[in-house]
């Protein structure tokens, strides 16, 4: 959120203080009346705020008073349109790159002399209303009490709740709560006035907190965030402020009383603090208990004292080995969120065969993952420990979902007909694609000419019997005949696990001898060529520094040029709740007609829609998977392993459909119109038939 300075002293702008929000003042730096500050962190009346561009007088970040004495000192504004921005760069000649941000756009014009005003947030949210919306008299945050019911074509949500539209779901929650003390009809008894009201900020918040209603909203008003590979991280501490527990925590057992049911490894990073938030939901309904472990102390104490519940067993801070073994033998599963899996990864699959604790790994490197399976499989196997990697959001959808309910759903359905399967196509499309900087720095590690050293294009298996084929090759970028969109190959960790995966499953349920798969990232213009470019500039600067995410000169260099962001940082609330992704998996049978299979996965927006909470969400549901499996009795396949290889035998793909997944299978190839309007979609189709 956005501020403007408005007040303070005579003689020299607003007092900022340094430190905690509410440390005595050290010097009598100030704002100038007029600063643009970005949010970072709010206490009550106290904001801690960063100024936005280099060369703003006084301090570049610190602490400040939002009133004094009822007198308003800062007040919440908004940038100029889109469109504005652009308008403007274009009248001084000024270029920028298309993928700018609005608060880079604006200030770029700012550091370039041009001078481009932000309004206060309500008169923006003013200007988004047509002249045939009704309008809103009173002041924010009151309401009409003959409106009866809530309607979004006629009352904006966050203009009755007098909240900005990138409000987190925390402040909503906390609004409503305020505002609706004064109206329930247990202190208004008998007032059909307050009652109509009361039902009426009711349904609003129902309506902000159901990602597809308020995504849509969004939509309409112009309000949703850039998308494609967002600009900016969000530091921990803000991302941590806009979670809320949803019970309140309790006193946690002690850690050694007995084995926890899950580990969280890495809890202090970003999709590690999400599975924190999600653990602690699940675990609430006696599911299973828990543990978090981490290096940052301050981060497990917060933590802790936000999630824990009565299942919840305690932080471990592992800063050396004998403390991380330590850690990983006190849980019968541990998911590990730390990364680059260069660094730590194979430290901890050493430990969980050596505790014999079976590990669930979101990893993206692929060359780990070969170092794991060679070094560690038959180890594993011969403890009974099972080693799942790549069980987060870079390959999990496409693999398990992909190769159980989409690409081994489609094989399934060819072998009931008796027919083996030649090919699986899979289209995806995203709204809302971000990256952090641990996914850049673990996938810039490993390079092409590495990949095709060790195997390439079936690094982790999968060769078909004939060898490697032409087809295995990766394709280049063209146009999609069917969805007209730029079809760019995806990510080689996609096709590696799913290659692999075809590999492990040979011997138990063949995928055909023939079996090719190839995935595809469908784009509207040319904006991820422009990314690809970037990240492809970024390896050539990372390659041969070997500097791992715990320190390093040359690492902690580049962060402070900007030139990659710092590791356990990520997107805010919002862009990570109005992301969605959908994919088309087309199949073709392995005969002279080439019979073929199409099937529609969507996913989002919100919770397992984007890739961090998906990700954590995943994870957690096949450690309880694992865990109902142990506890009826039953063995896991030991070793290392892929998504499908662990768990499609344990029906995991109704999980994902409870998780959120939806699944649509249909005959035939896609016809062009099909695909149009897949990918054409605001929102996940209701009908794609």
């Amino acid at each position: 959120m956005l501020w403007q300075v408005v007040g303070g002293a005579a003689t020299g702008g607003l007092r900022v203080r340094q430190g905690a929000p509410l440390c005595a003042p050290e010097a009598a730096e100030r704002l100038p009346t007029g600063t643009l500050v970005r949010e970072l962190q709010r206490e009550g009346q106290r904001l801690h705020f960063a100024c936005l561009g280099d060369g703003v007088p006084g301090p570049a970040e610190g602490w400040v008073s939002l009133s004094l004495r009822g007198r308003p000192l800062l007040q919440p504004v908004a940038l100029p349109s889109r469109a504005t921005l652009q308008a403007a760069c274009e009248d001084n000649g000024i270029q920028a790159l298309a993928r700018a941000t609005d608060i880079e756009l604006f200030v770029l014009l700012r550091e370039m002399g041009v001078e481009v005003s932000c309004l206060p947030l309500e008169d923006a949210l003013d200007s988004t209303r047509t002249d045939s919306a009704p309008q809103e008299t009173e002041e924010r945050g009151a309401w009409l009490a003959e409106v009866q019911e809530f309607d979004a074509y006629v009352t904006d949500p966050y203009r009755l709740f007098g909240i900005p539209y990138d409000a987190t779901d925390k402040t909503i929650k906390s609004t409503y709560r305020k505002l609706s003390l004064k109206l329930h009809p247990d202190r208004c008894p008998g007032d059909a006035a307050a009652a109509a009201k009361f039902r009426q900020l009711t349904a609003a918040k129902d309506f902000l907190l159901d990602p597809y209603q308020r995504r849509a909203f969004n939509e309409v008003h112009g309000f949703l965030t850039p998308t494609v590979n967002v600009a900016w991280w969000s530091d921990w501490d803000e991302v941590f402020a806009e979670l809320e527990a949803e019970i309140g925590t309790r006193p946690p057992r002690a850690l050694h009383a007995e084995k926890a049911d899950v580990l969280l490894l890495g809890a202090t990073g970003l999709t590690g603090t999400l599975a924190c938030m999600v653990m602690s939901r699940q675990a609430a309904v006696g599911r299973r208990s828990w543990a978090i472990a981490g290096r940052d102390g301050r981060k497990l104490l917060l933590l802790q004292q936000k999630f824990a519940n009565e299942a919840f067993r305690g932080a471990y801070r592992v800063e050396t080995t004998e403390e991380l073994e330590e850690a990983i033998a006190s849980a019968r599963v541990v998911l590990d969120f730390t990364g680059p899996s260069h660094d730590l990864g194979s430290k901890v699959a050493q430990a969980c065969v050596a505790a014999k604790t079976h590990l669930i790994d979101n990893t993206g490197d692929i060359m780990f993952s070969k170092l794991v399976k060679e070094t560690l499989d038959q180890e594993a196997k011969a403890a009974g420990v099972a080693l799942l990697l790549h069980a987060g959001y870079v390959s999990m959808p496409t693999d398990f979902g992909a190769a159980w309910a989409k690409v081994w759903r489609l094989v399934q359905e060819f072998r009931g007909k008796g027919m083996a399967t030649r090919k699986v196509d899979v289209y995806t499309y995203t709204q809302g694609f971000v990256m952090s900087g641990t996914s850049l720095l673990t996938g810039t590690k490993t390079t092409i000419k590495e990949l095709n050293a060790n195997g390439a294009p079936f690094v982790l298996g999968g060769v078909r019997p004939e060898g490697v084929r032409t087809e295995d090759r990766t394709d280049v970028p063209h146009k999609d005949e069917n969805s007209t969109m730029i079809a760019y190959p995806g990510l080689n960790v996609e096709r590696q696990v799913v290659r692999g995966t075809c590999g492990l499953m040979d011997e138990i349920e063949p995928y055909g001898p023939n079996f090719l798969f190839k995935d595809w990232f469908l784009v509207v213009d040319k904006r991820p060529e422009e990314m690809t470019k970037q990240e492809s500039a970024q390896a050539s600067r990372l390659s041969g520094i070997g500097m791992s995410l715990a320190g390093g000169g040359v690492h902690s260099m580049m962060v402070e040029q900007k030139k990659i962001p710092p590791p356990g940082w990520g997107p805010k609330e919002r862009i990570r709740q109005e992301t969605f992704v959908t994919k088309v998996f087309v199949g073709t049978a392995d005969t002279d007609e080439q019979e073929k299979l199409h099937l529609v996965m969507n996913a989002g927006p919100g919770n397992v829609g984007d890739r961090y909470e998906g990700t954590a969400t995943m994870m957690i549901e096949a450690a309880f998977c694992w865990l109902d499996q142990l506890d009826s009795g039953g063995d896991l396949r030991g070793g290392w392993g892929t998504p499908v290889y662990h768990l499609s035998h344990l029906d995991f793909w109704k999980r994902l459909e409870h998780l959120g997944f939806a699944y649509r299978l249909f005959p035939g190839a896609p016809s062009s119109d099909f695909m149009h309007r897949v990918f054409s979609a605001t929102l996940p189709l209701a009908d794609e038939s």
